[in-house]
């Protein structure tokens, strides 16, 4: 496993400082051999309890980098994805998946229908129906849980015979409530 340096520096450096103020407020480290002034005793004081904080610092600032470093594109997703698929797939015998795409933290899927919304009954019956749909089955699917923790945001993008209209569902954690 390579070392991720932006990891190391951005959390070592907090690190390492509350270390250095840990054992200066316990006194295992000393500016001068000579008994401490109160004012130095003060400062003890206070790097007792603030060295371990910035230490936590650290290792919070450390473990978000990872996190930000590990967190693959919603594009390199969408690529696996795809990559598992021989476009156009056929759903069913009006719907048709014609491919996957990714952009920020959204994972795109984009549907064609072989019908018309009014064919469907109208905008807002067929958008109802898709999103009880993919609320229901989506939030089930281990492949979607898995996704939408890792932080992804799923959206199924739909369009229409002989219409430039689309009708897109978004779905997220908190829409399936985890």
């Amino acid at each position: 496993m390579p070392i991720e340096w932006p990891t190391v520096i951005e959390g070592g450096i907090p690190i390492l400082g509350g270390l250095y103020a840990t054992a200066l407020g316990y006194g295992v480290v000393r500016s001068s051999k000579s008994i401490p002034s109160p004012r130095s005793q003060k400062y003890q004081g206070l790097f007792r309890w603030l060295g371990p904080i910035v230490v936590l610092f650290g290792i919070f600032t450390a473990w978000q980098t990872h996190l930000h470093l590990a967190h693959p594109s919603a594009d390199q997703v969408a690529q696996q994805i795809a990559g598992r698929l021989s476009f156009p797939v056929k759903v069913d015998d009006t719907t048709k998946l014609d491919g996957v795409q990714g952009k920020g933290d959204d994972i795109i899927y984009d549907y064609s229908l072989a019908k018309s919304l009014a064919e469907l009954g109208g905008r807002e019956r067929v958008r109802g129906t898709l999103e009880q749909y993919w609320l229901s089955t989506g939030c089930k699917s281990k492949d979607f849980q898995t996704i939408l923790r890792g932080g992804y945001t799923v959206q199924m993008r739909y369009s229409f015979k002989e219409s430039k209209d689309e009708i897109v569902i978004p779905i997220d954690s908190h829409s399936c409530g985890y």
